[in-house]
């Protein structure tokens, strides 16, 4: 079964988005699902609501999305933009204590060929110190339109210096 869904998703040339909402993944159909979007040119919104992914899960998740932002900018050299815009993770159980989860999402985050553009990580397990290191990666990025990181247990301030990088983002869009 995981090996067909993954073969689905890695090869449909139609689907642009998918809710996985409340199927209870975990960190192994995550691993599957991440397998996946390594290939997938088209899906454009990821919906992973209450999944319990964990620290776990995301890794898989983020490292597959990433994967596919350098195979699709690095296909017969030409710059080509990876799909996802959008990124629902909330609910998931996720802290960002695992540094290698923490450094690849900043990555992601900070990745000039992705799309990104909506990232929910509502109501998970995230403290100050995992949210600073992601308003550090968004400060390099130009993409992320909207975040929402409420029902974290996060310092307001903390929170303030995520929502400027983006609202810098929405500002500079409206210029152009």
């Amino acid at each position: 079964m995981a090996a067909a869904f993954e073969q689905f998703i890695s090869l449909n040339r139609s689907l642009e988005e998918l809710n996985l909402n409340d199927c209870k993944l975990g960190p192994d159909g995550a691993l599957v699902l991440g397998k996946s979007l390594r290939r997938n040119q088209r899906l454009q919104k990821l919906h992973l609501n209450q999944n319990r992914l964990c620290d776990k899960g995301l890794l898989a998740i983020a490292d597959g999305i990433l994967d596919n932002v350098w195979t699709t900018s690095q296909m017969q050299g030409v710059l080509i933009q990876a799909p996802i815009t959008e990124l629902d993770i909330s609910k998931n159980d996720i802290e960002l204590k695992d540094l290698e989860t923490r450094a690849t999402l900043c990555k992601l985050l900070s990745e000039p060929n992705s799309k990104l553009q909506a990232l929910s990580m509502r109501d998970n397990l995230i403290r100050d110190e995992a949210a600073e290191a992601l308003g550090s990666a968004l400060k390099s990025n130009l993409s992320i339109m909207k975040i929402q990181m409420d029902l974290n247990p996060i310092k307001i301030d903390v929170l303030n210096e995520l929502y400027f990088s983006v609202k810098r983002n929405v500002a500079s869009h409206k210029e152009k």
